[in-house]
């Protein structure tokens, strides 16, 4: 390749590189408070239990919680939290992570901080997050350090610091914690609160990689194919992209695009590069799910009746109808309201499709939604 040709090269990878560096930071730095961050150990003591009759908790359940049990409260709150044999309900999550909470329950503090993080079932407030948060970073909980790191880095708290950022980060991190160890290499890279020191965002960035951590695998690649902290080497950084787009993140899609437009650590190849541009661009459409498509020839008042009366099938296909605005005005609460039945009676892929749409939907939609959908049952909230 010659001069001008590798120097247009280079223009186009830092542009393109730049740019989706900046992406994924930007969604690195919100993760935890643009949706309902809901623990990934939270459920390590349940199995989702087969559907009751409506809102029906084991009895020896809801007695041992009623007597004080924190243990019973948080499987209750949990539950509700991801709809275990109850129709998913944040308010009523809520309500029994509060329970838990104030006698001490760490996990329940660290839950009901992500639910007043991102007004689920509760009104938006940092600061009460923040106050559950510290708890439960203070008992170990390397999620709620990593959600309270988030808060000071933000400074989204008005006590917020930046040196509590890299502290509680560096806490987290230190137990494993991809996300923390993403973070700090951000940190690094950027020169935020620390000295920019690209060495040690490679060391971080590797530790959260080696985790299959697709941010930390992206920056990996950025820092390869920019020679920051290591010697350039294009198909390190292709390695790390691939990976990274193979798993899911859009922004390593467009960067492994540019290499294969460019031929740098991999073949020169225009149409490998369209196919990842084009997957990139594609990710985040809401599907309506895995061959279930609502047929036209189906009456609608038929699948009403059929909703109606508790047919999950049904209540699923109305779910889509909604979604989709096909022979009904398109409206994500009320779509939500018959997917979260469906899920509720444990319908084939409606967890799937109620978790996707929620994405598209704000808090209050969704708390909304949650609550027609106990209302349709004739629950009576405790």
């Amino acid at each position: 390749m010659d001069k001008s040709a590798k120097s247009k090269f280079q223009m186009k990878l830092r542009i393109g590189i730049n740019v989706s560096l900046v992406l994924s930071l930007t969604f690195l730095l919100n993760y935890g408070l643009s949706g309902p961050v809901l623990a990934q150990s939270s459920t390590k003591s349940l199995s989702a239990p087969s559907p009751g009759t409506a809102g029906e908790l084991p009895v020896s359940l809801q007695n041992l919680a009623g007597t004080g049990n924190s243990q019973a409260q948080f499987e209750i709150a949990t539950r509700y939290t991801h709809g275990y044999g109850v129709p998913q309900n944040y308010k009523l999550a809520a309500m029994w992570f509060l329970r838990a909470a104030e006698q001490g329950h760490v996990e329940s503090s660290r839950l009901l901080g992500d639910l007043h993080a991102t007004g689920y079932g509760v009104t938006q407030d940092y600061n009460e997050a923040a106050l559950r948060y510290e708890f439960a970073a203070i008992n170990g909980n390397m999620f709620a350090q990593h959600s309270l790191a988030l808060l000071h880095e933000k400074g989204l708290i008005p006590q917020a610091e930046g040196k509590k950022a890299f502290r509680y980060y560096k806490l987290a991190a230190q137990q494993g914690y991809a996300d923390s160890q993403t973070n700090l290499g951000v940190l690094y890279q950027e020169g935020k609160i620390v000295p920019q020191d690209y060495k040690k965002a490679h060391q971080w960035y590797l530790r959260a990689a080696t985790q299959n951590d697709s941010r930390a695998q992206n920056n990996l690649g950025t820092l390869y194919a920019k020679a920051l902290g290591v010697q350039q080497d294009y198909s390190q950084a292709a390695k790390w992209y691939k990976l990274a787009a193979n798993n899911g993140l859009a922004n390593a899609m467009t960067n492994l695009g540019v290499l294969y437009e460019n031929g740098f650590g991999v073949r020169l190849d225009e149409e490998e590069a369209k196919k990842w541009y084009r997957k990139a661009g594609n990710l985040s459409d809401l599907k309506s799910n895995s061959g279930q498509k609502s047929s036209p020839s189906d009456s609608l008042s038929s699948i009403e009746s059929e909703a109606n009366s508790g047919n999950p099938s049904a209540q699923y296909k109305l779910g889509q109808l909604y979604i989709e605005g096909r022979s009904v005005p398109q409206d994500f609460v009320i779509a939500y309201k018959w997917i979260n039945l469906a899920a509720f009676r444990n319908w084939a892929d409606s967890r799937e499709l109620r978790d996707q749409l929620t994405k598209k939907m704000t808090p209050d939609q969704v708390n909304e939604a949650q609550a027609l959908s106990i209302k349709s049952l004739n629950i009576v909230e405790p």
